[in-house]
C-alpha cells in the first residue's frame, strides 16, 4: 500500500513537471535520447559487421559511444532535424 502511494505521488509530481516545464525538460532530454539512439546504432552496426554478440567486443562499445556522442551533439545543435529524428525513433 505504501509503495503504491509513493508511486502515485511520484507520477503526480512527474506529470506536473512535464505539464509546467515540458519544453525545457524536452530540450534536456533530446540529447540524451540522441545519445542512446546513437549508442545502439553504433554498437549494432559493429555487431552486424563483425558477426559477434551485441556489445561483446571493445570495438562495439567504443563505436557505440562515439556515434552516441555525435548524435547527442547533432541533436543539440540541429534542433529541427533532431525533432524529426526523435519522432522517427518514437514511431509517430
Amino acid at each position: 500500500m505504501v509503495q503504491m502511494l509513493f508511486a502515485a505521488l511520484f507520477a503526480l509530481i512527474l506529470g506536473a513537471a512535464f505539464c509546467l516545464w515540458g519544453y525545457r525538460i524536452f530540450l534536456v532530454l533530446l540529447p540524451v535520447w540522441g545519445f542512446f539512439a546513437g549508442f545502439w546504432l553504433g554498437a549494432h552496426s559493429i555487431t552486424l559487421l563483425l558477426g559477434e554478440g551485441f556489445l561483446a567486443t571493445t570495438t562495439g562499445w567504443i563505436v557505440g559511444f562515439v556515434v552516441g556522442i555525435l548524435l547527442a551533439l547533432f541533436s543539440y545543435l540541429f534542433y529541427a532535424l533532431a525533432v524529426a529524428i526523435i519522432a522517427g525513433i518514437a514511431g509517430y
